[in-house]
């Protein structure tokens, strides 16, 4: 990517971009820069780089740095181990510097960046240390850690004139120099018209530096924050910290819970105590600010001096509103206020108006300087008239059992607020509670507030959404009309409303067009109590038989789920049914007319144990009609008995489309058996299913009918597949992709597996498996283009090709490779066709076979049933002879020598040759080889490497 920084190209190559261009880069799965897996980052890893790891993308030299200002595109991958140590220049992270860029769906994992000690040097975040103008969306930083330098963020160092950054999530440590956040180091708009948009960050880890830190940034500037979270420690040993952010200007800040301890500290044996001048639970400094329904719950401790519950300083046009503050907050020289530890005044920020209503501080406040702790405010750097005509303090209080004889300001300024005792706090279930005094929270808004019980504190209840609904009863709290699903128990209660529009009856919050489905909120495991298997310990064990499918009721009765259902990326782990003893299983019974989208299913487990004739059966379900799939990961699945089993869904009929699509696993079964679907189905020609980057990687082993993505897939345009492992059965039909394929398109599929047909371990009899093929077992009317076959294809019995076993009705091959070795024990081998069938519906009309290579042993047990390219015809002759077009199509002769074409010696096209002659030519029409071989074949197409290769697909 660092050759093109508009990602207009991949190092200067733009082929297949549309016309317009492309615009950027996307990830399509994992990387580890940890290259050879030891677990640590070492000479051994391919961008180890002497020790120095990753150069910045867009790092040219210290003096020459140019900006990356495309779209990167993680589509939910994970960069993992990305390292760099020693990097002496400004901007070190992924990406050096972008401008007007879009980051989204990424996710990094255990991010490493260590000064090593390089000194002076600036603007550090693991995905960029620069970004101005520019988008992030849905970024995940995992266990980083930095070590060293200064401005530094855990997602971003500098973001400047920025547009937005939602749904962001760091954990791990930032041990720096200065100016520390722990998603930036600073995060700027352009103007008061113009804030930068942040939405849904989180920060959990230490941060610990020499000056400025801040649990979203050290520095937030014309700024809209709503809904944040920071865990852990955020601290410093100068200056300034705050929970939220060490400075906050221009900026509005909402619904935001700080859980952490935040600290201006005392380095490790120095014997000075450092000037720390402002230190609060949620700012070091705020100007010109507002924050709202957010709640502070640590320890905020200074050596120094000016701390407040809420901010160290406070200055310019101000609000805070409907805030909590509980734990302790102490400064051990002097200047603590519940609230505020300091007015100030700057020339920038004239002290001009403090709004605070509705704040509540439960929380220890102490000072070295016991004159110089008060309720809300703790020191006035402005003077005290202008303290006074400033500050408007509404319906707010402190615990005074827990911080006793306090005034509520220092030096005896008025202003409003109430200590209160314990008990006085805690007394009101409501506003206006008269069984207490009724002038407690009076004024405050129940749909804001929880009161609770008369031994409870009042807490804020929040509205994300702004829908008017609390978030503890609002059962969609984004207002997207999805049901959030926290918790197992919730997930079960979708089998009570299957078209979404509620939870067990529960609609409170949904929209007004109401809600029509459901979202995961985090990761769900059925392994309840975390022993590691699934056992009677757990919650859904149900008697050994595991989960019921949602939808079901009784092998007689069941309903269909009809809605949304959106996983958010997170993942179901653990999901476990065992002799369940009806057709329909998987998660959900039976869907009609339903989305499924970014969900991973990690080691689901259906097993018949001892149920038998029970079919349809997927890890997502059984049955599915006229539903759309989207980014669908099922990780390490085994699936024991039961027919018509694939690895998503059983049945996938009617349907609408399958994209980005990934199973691992191994599934051992009856029947009709595919990796991904037991079957495939479009509507009609008009109307095919689109199936667009499917990939599975395990073992199929079925009594009959096995396919790598389908046991059977018609009326379906299928493209971009990746199948490795094995795709086996004991009978009838089996293919590398799908053991029967119909009035379908297949494109650019890359099969590296063993597909066999093979006798039972113990049985001295063998089976009749009719047809194996590396892609199908049976090609009825269907296209098979740009794809590629390697590995071994054999049957015990009869009718093998490398391609197909068996083709009808009008077919395609064209630039399609195979590679490896084919064989059937008994008889009817073909290089690319095992036989040329013509059935009643699939009349044998047309085969054409295009710029096809094989070079692969073809071996048949009879051996005079053995051809390059037909091994038997079903048909008459005269009808393969008519139907079949063959053109500048091939075989290796030295692999499988002296074979014909077709048996029977029906004419068609297609030449063996020599290996040499094969690999000799480096571009089509070569003139140093033969050259007429390849003379017509596209280079766009074909890569012709070396006069040592053969031909492979781009």
């Amino acid at each position: 990517m660092r050759y093109d920084l508009a990602g207009t190209s991949l190092n200067g190559d733009s082929t297949g971009c549309p016309a317009t261009g492309c615009n950027g880069y996307e990830l399509v799965n994992d990387l580890d820069f940890d290259t050879n897996g030891n677990g640590i980052a070492d000479a051994g890893d391919e961008f180890w780089n002497n020790g120095l790891g990753w150069t910045p993308i867009g790092w040219i030299s210290r003096y020459s740095i140019s900006n990356f200002t495309a779209i990167f595109e993680g589509n939910s991958h994970t960069i993992s181990n990305l390292y760099m140590s020693g990097f002496n220049s400004n901007y070190a992270g992924l990406f050096s510097k972008v401008i007007n860029a879009e980051f989204r769906n990424i996710e990094l994992d255990s991010p490493k960046i260590l000064a090593n000690g390089v000194q002076s040097r600036n603007y550090v975040g693991s995905l960029a240390g620069y970004a101005k103008g520019s988008i992030l969306n849905n970024i995940s930083v995992n266990n980083i850690t930095v070590e060293g330098y200064s401005s530094v963020g855990g997602v971003i160092g500098s973001f400047k004139d920025a547009i937005s950054a939602t749904d962001i999530a760091v954990t791990g440590t930032l041990n720096t120099y200065s100016n520390t956040g722990g998603i930036f180091s600073s995060a700027m708009g352009v103007s008061l018209g113009s804030l930068l948009v942040l939405e849904n960050l989180s920060f959990n880890g230490t941060i610990s530096t020499d000056d400025n830190a801040g649990g979203v940034a050290s520095i937030m500037s014309f700024s809209s924050l709503t809904n944040c979270t920071i865990s852990g420690e955020v601290s410093s040993y100068g200056f300034s910290n705050g929970g939220v952010a060490s400075l906050v200007a221009d900026s509005t800040v909402s619904q935001c819970q700080v859980q952490a301890d935040v600290k201006a500290k005392q380095e490790v044996g120095s014997p000075f105590t450092t000037t720390s001048y402002f230190t609060g639970g949620f700012f070091g400094d705020m100007r010109s600010s507002q924050l709202t329904r957010s709640s502070f719950t640590g320890n905020i401790q200074s050596i120094d001096r000016y701390v407040g519950g809420v901010t160290g300083a406070i200055s310019g046009s101000s609000v805070i509103q409907d805030v909590s503050v509980s734990g302790n907050i102490n400064a051990d020289d002097c200047c603590t206020g519940g609230i505020v530890g300091a007015a100030v005044s700057y020339i920038d920020y004239d002290l001009t108006s403090v709004e605070i209503d509705n704040v509540i501080v439960t929380a220890t406040i102490n000072s070295g300087a016991s004159q110089w702790a008060a309720g809300i405010l703790g020191s006035n750097w402005a003077s005290a008239e202008l303290v006074e005509s400033a500050f408007n303090v509404t319906d707010t209080y402190w615990d005074a059992d827990l911080a006793s004889g306090l005034p509520a300001s220092v030096n005896n300024i008025p202003m409003g607020g109430d200590g209160k005792l314990t008990f006085e706090l805690q007394c009101p279930t409501s506003p206006g509670d008269v069984s207490c005094d009724p002038t407690i929270f009076a004024d405050w808004d129940e749909s804001i507030w929880y009161f609770g019980s008369s031994d409870e504190y009042p807490r804020l209840i929040g509205d994300i959404d702004g829908d008017s609904y609390r978030d503890d009863i609002d059962v969609d709290d984004d207002n997207n009309g999805l049901i959030e699903i926290f918790t197992l128990q919730q997930l079960d209660l979708m089998r009570y409303d299957l078209v979404g529009t509620s939870l067990n009856g529960d609609s409170t919050g949904c929209p007004a067009t109401g809600c029509n489905g459901y979202e995961l909120m985090n990761d769900l495991d059925f392994d309840t109590n975390s022993n590691g298997i699934v056992d009677a310990g757990d919650e859904f064990w149900n008697n050994g038989a595991g989960w019921i499918p949602v939808g079901w009721n009784t092998p007689y009765s069941i309903d269909n789920f009809s809605a949304i259902f959106e996983g958010n990326f997170h993942a179901i782990s653990n999901f476990y049914i065992s002799g369940f003893d009806s057709d329909y299983a998987g998660l959900f019974s039976k869907v009609i007319n339903a989305e499924f989208r970014n969900i991973e299913l990690d080691s689901p487990k259906i097993l018949a144990n001892g149920v038998q004739s029970r079919n349809y059966v997927g890890s997502l379900a059984g049955y599915a009609k006229g539903s759309i799939l989207n980014n669908i990961s099922v990780n390490n699945i085994t699936v024991e008995g039961y027919s018509s089993v694939g690895g998503v869904i059983g049945s996938f009929k009617d349907a609408i489309s399958a994209t980005d699509i990934a199973v691992t696993g191994t599934l051992n079964t009856y029947s009709n058996t595919g990796g991904i679907f037991s079957s495939a189905m479009g509507v009609s020609l008009g109307s095919l299913l689109v199936l667009e980057n499917l990939s599975f990687n395990g073992t199929i082993s079925t009594d009959d009918n096995a396919g790598g993505v389908a046991s059977i897939m018609s009326f379906s345009s299928l493209t971009n597949c990746t199948i490795s492992g094995e795709v086996s059965s004991y009978g009838f039909s089996n293919g590398g992709v799908a053991s029967l394929v119909a009035d379908s398109t297949v494109s650019q599929c890359q099969v590296q597996a063993d597909v066999k047909a093979k006798q039972e371990v113990g049985s001295p009899f063998t089976t009749t498996s009719y047809f194996t093929g590396g892609f199908f077992g049976d090609m009825r009317s269907s296209q098979l283009t740009r794809s590629s076959f390697t590995g071994n294809i054999q049957s015990i019995d009869r009718y093998v090709g490398g391609v197909t076993g068996a083709i009808s009705g009008s077919s395609v091959i064209q630039d399609v490779s195979v590679s490896g070795n084919i064989n059937a024990d008994d008889c009817c081998t073909g290089g690319i066709v095992g036989a040329a069938v013509s059935y009643i519906d699939y009349d044998l009309t047309s085969v054409e076979i295009d710029n096809v290579i094989v070079t692969a042993t073809i071996n048949s047990g009879a051996s005079q049933w053995a051809a390059g390219i037909l091994g038997s015809n079903w048909a008459s002759a005269e009808l393969v002879e008519s139907a079949f077009n063959v053109t500048d199509t091939y075989w290796d002769a030295d692999l499988a020598s002296g074979l014909p074409a077709s048996v029977n010696n029906i004419p068609m096209g297609g030449d063996g040759k020599l290996t040499f002659e094969l690999q000799c030519p480096t571009a089509p029409g070569d003139v140093s080889c033969d050259p007429t071989i390849f003379a017509d074949w596209d280079a766009t197409v074909w890569d012709f490497g070396t006069s040592t290769d053969y031909p492979v697909l781009r």
